[in-house]
């Protein structure tokens, strides 16, 4: 079991399993960690420079929503992040990269995601609640398109 790690670009998704220890699904490998899926979370921008708090803090701020904010875990490859629940939800909260979708649907209630490496997973989360995640990853990418590009001077 591993205590400590980083996500990087073929990070796909963590699972919660208890209060101590989450999968952490990357590539075609389900590799045990021995930490929550939040710290995980914290860790890897800590690792890039932030903080999990830090992150949510200045996300809420450019989407204009507090809830479920997804996560920019690394800002030079977009490595971007998305609670399937509240992340007070220990347990019931999974963390998906939304860079590495391929595509989703709905099944039997919940959602099925397919990624990039064909890897499939099916969450007990429905569709919209899933789709909503999906736009709000996409107005912040929207967002932070038009303050790059006028920040380099592009639009002038």
């Amino acid at each position: 079991m591993i205590k400590e790690y980083e996500i990087g670009r073929d990070t796909l998704a963590i699972f919660p399993i208890d209060n101590n220890s989450s999968y952490v699904y990357e590539g075609n490998d389900k590799i045990l960690i021995n930490a929550t899926a939040k710290s995980i979370i914290n860790h890897s921008c800590k690792f890039y420079g932030s903080s999990l708090e830090g992150r949510k803090e200045g996300i809420t701020s450019i989407i204009s929503s507090n809830v479920k904010p997804p996560i920019i875990i690394e800002e030079t490859n977009n490595i971007i992040f998305f609670p399937t629940a509240s992340s007070r939800n220990y347990l019931g909260c999974k963390w998906i990269s939304y860079n590495n979708i391929l595509k989703y649907y709905s099944d039997d209630g919940g959602t099925v995601i397919v990624f990039v490496n064909n890897v499939s997973l099916k969450l007990d989360v429905s569709y919209r609640i899933i789709d909503n995640q999906i736009t709000r990853i996409m107005k912040l990418i929207n967002e932070l398109s038009k303050r790059r590009n006028i920040s380099f001077g592009k639009d002038k």
